[in-house]
């Protein structure tokens, strides 16, 4: 055992398939008692299901008894030459991380983790810790439980808005919002209610997959015309289905649909675990979208989980004006990858984050100049692809 440890992380063990069930029970309760969809075993078992190129690798944690201290649920990836362990779904989620037990702390996590890593001889290139907590530095530990050779590399960072609830009700929210706002909120609400139609339904579990394919469509409904849909890949959509039946089961799922004329025109994709409910994903109808049906539906799902009892409303990465009227905090997650630092790859990587975030602080017109560097940073990656990464 590496030095700097807690006495209570005595050993780690990576698994390479499914775990048992007494083990995939302990999971839960720790996904729950954190309160992340992405870190349950539903959503790793949801995602390797539709995604057989990844390879289960699942680092279990024990304290000095052999109970379960914490878990880091990772998998194996291949992209092109280079091998990657990541989180299962981090194209999706934006809140992960290790699972710790109580009064554990998670930076023993991180550091057994690694040092399970470092002492399995796994081939690896890079680890890719996306949309991880900044704070508390247990990304740092599991650097340094990796070894001396790997170097981490911020890749980007991003803001999640939230709702800290406190038991404080759907009203004592709003009038924490400017009069402007509560007032419109409310006269959208009001419009909607006089439409004698209109019906507000939480999906059931003989409904999901119909209300999911709803969501889906409505969603490209909203997008159509933009920037590409960060769920419109057939194989994420598939994950996302497969979790809502399996959150359904567990009652952790919440996803609403706004109906009028005996139509969906809005829906919103949420999951409450444990005492926190995150907000995911939604769409409407443009037709529809005098009447902010969307809007609407958001501050209805808001609603219903303050009443319900959620501690936390957890609104997901981005920081458009309607997620930060209502939010009254925000946590910052941030995508790091270690690389070992004795290969080629580590320079283009270097040369192509630096370049990124360069262009990021730029003026419009000098960034589309700095852009067109790209070639460069391409032929950069292709001559350490080309190099030993064995």
């Amino acid at each position: 055992m590496r030095s700097g440890i807690d006495r209570r992380v005595a050993a780690a063990e990576i698994l390479h398939a499914r775990p048992g069930e007494a083990l995939v029970e302990e999971w839960r309760a720790l996904a729950e008692r954190r309160g992340s969809p992405y870190l349950t075993p539903e959503w790793w078992s949801s995602w390797l299901r539709h995604h057989p190129a990844d390879l289960p690798f699942l680092i279990v944690v024990r304290d000095s008894e052999g109970a379960v201290a914490g878990l880091l649920p990772l998998v194996r990836r291949r992209r092109g030459r280079f091998r990657l362990l990541c989180f299962a779904g981090d194209a999706l989620g934006d809140d992960f991380g290790p699972l710790c037990a109580e009064g554990v702390d998670p930076c023993d996590i991180g550091r057994a983790a690694g040092a399970a890593i470092d002492g399995a001889n796994v081939p690896w290139d890079i680890v890719v810790l996306a949309h991880v907590e900044d704070g508390g530095g247990w990304h740092r530990a599991f650097t340094e439980g990796l070894g001396d050779r790997v170097l981490a590399l911020e890749r980007r960072r991003v803001t999640c808005p939230r709702i800290a609830v406190r038991g404080r009700s759907w009203d004592d929210i709003l009038s924490g919002l400017s009069r402007n706002a509560r007032k419109e909120t409310r006269r959208r609400r009001r419009r909607i209610d006089e439409d004698p139609s209109r019906r507000f339904r939480l999906s059931e579990p003989g409904d999901v997959a119909a209300d999911t394919e709803a969501m889906f469509r409505l969603h490209d409904l909203r997008w159509e015309g933009r920037e590409p849909s960060s769920i419109a890949a057939a194989d994420l959509r598939a994950s996302l289905l497969d979790f809502n039946r399996a959150a359904a089961e567990r009652d952790w799922l919440r996803l609403w649909i706004l109906e009028l004329d005996g139509a969906p025109v809005a829906a919103e994709l949420a999951w409450r675990v444990g005492d926190r409910m995150t907000l995911f994903q939604g769409g409407f109808d443009p037709a529809y979208s005098g009447r902010a049906v969307g809007i609407v539906l958001f501050t209805h799902a808001l609603a219903r989980g303050a009443e319900e009892g959620a501690s936390v409303l957890d609104l997901s990465q981005g920081t458009a004006p309607y997620k930060l009227q209502f939010a009254d905090g925000s946590r910052e997650a941030v995508t790091l990858l270690a690389v070992r630092a004795d290969r080629p790859l580590r320079y283009a990587l270097q040369g192509a984050l630096l370049a990124r975030r360069a262009a990021r602080a730029l003026e419009p017109r000098v960034r589309r100049a700095a852009e067109a560097l790209g070639p460069i940073v391409r032929r950069a990656t292709r001559a350490a692809r080309a190099g030993d990464l064995s």
